[in-house]
């Protein structure tokens, strides 16, 4: 079994080649999870995610878990433990353990969880990079076509099914095994199926679908041309919107420019970046990610950031170095 992180899982075949993405809190009894990420795909159009501004805490002694952000990838989001609220578009969704949430392509969430009571959770996102799912997300691109989409919670019944299926992913990827993707393929396509042409999991989506459209193009653009200069004027045009006319759907939908959320969402590649590589050429980084200048690369990280590129890389360093000290005194 190779151990590069994006191929955890499998010897011969990763997970992100059926576009699957597992994530689960490193935390868990039993599991080895010192990477936290069992699987990373380094293609930006598979696992980027895109922040945008505005945490919102429901009630007291609820903290941020995870900022409101959007992705390409359609998500399962597994409550394992605990208590959190999970906002999904507009709707804000307060969960307890063995619950399940779906979370349809670029729908904006967040989760916040009670401080007092924890939380543990699962999340379990897919891509359409393979056949094997084909028919799920022609179904789902069908009801996007009629502003439908799937709903976000389950009635009892089905959620206690789901969530016995998810309870058997952990069960799989838990030792760590070369079979395991097959498994994990496998209860992936019970619980894609469960939710395939039952009328009663379909709401109406007119409003949201609307907001979802515009943030899928804007992040597909970004994607495409992350290495690229890219202006305001450029994208406007793409997406036929008039500049003053973009900023303000932009500003509306995202929360804040489009330059200071380019900048952001190019940092968080740098960040990526360094983490895979420590010792990546920072001038051949900003390069990479479309900033001709490096020192002024290195300033809008720094801003961001807090610290420059060399030093997160040293931070990264530093942490490496001491999580193999502490392996190698745990195994003694």
């Amino acid at each position: 079994m190779k151990n590069h992180i994006t191929d955890a899982l499998v010897s011969d075949k990763p997970l992100s080649e059926y576009g699957i993405t597992l994530l689960l809190d490193d935390n868990l009894p039993g599991i080895d999870f010192r990477n936290r990420l069992i699987m990373i795909n380094d293609n930006p159009l598979l696992d980027e995610s895109f922040e945008l501004s505005g945490t919102v805490y429901p009630t007291p002694g609820m903290i941020c878990y995870t900022p409101p952000h959007i992705h390409g990838n359609i998500e399962f989001l597994y409550i394992i433990s605990g208590h959190a609220i999970v906002s999904v578009g507009s709707e804000q969704i307060e969960c307890f353990g063995g619950e399940v949430i779906f979370v349809n392509s670029y729908e904006q969430h967040s989760i916040c969880y009670d401080l007092s009571a924890g939380l543990k959770r699962m999340v379990l996102s897919f891509m359409p990079v393979s056949d094997i799912f084909a028919d799920f997300f022609r179904y789902v691109s069908q009801l996007s076509h009629e502003r439908k989409a799937i709903a976000h919670r389950f009635a009892p019944e089905l959620n206690t099914e789901l969530s016995g299926l998810f309870r058997e992913i952990i069960a799989a990827a838990a030792p760590m095994e070369q079979w395991s993707e097959y498994a994990i393929i496998g209860r992936s396509l019970c619980i894609l199926s469960r939710l395939m042409g039952r009328e009663e999991l379909v709401r109406n989506n007119e409003v949201e679908n609307l907001s979802n459209d515009f943030m899928k193009q804007v992040c597909e653009y970004i994607s495409r041309h992350l290495t690229s200069d890219i202006s305001l004027a450029d994208i406007a045009a793409d997406m036929k919107y008039s500049r003053t006319h973009f900023c303000h759907l932009f500003k509306e939908t995202f929360g804040m420019s489009f330059h200071k959320y380019l900048n952001r969402i190019r940092i968080n590649q740098a960040k990526r970046a360094i983490y895979r590589e420590p010792d990546i050429s920072i001038t051949l980084l900003a390069a990479e990610l479309g900033y001709n200048d490096p020192n002024y690369f290195t300033r809008v990280f720094g801003r961001i950031v807090g610290m420059s590129p060399r030093e997160y890389a040293s931070l990264e360093k530093s942490k490496r170095a001491a999580n193999g000290t502490s392996h190698m005194r745990n195994a003694n």
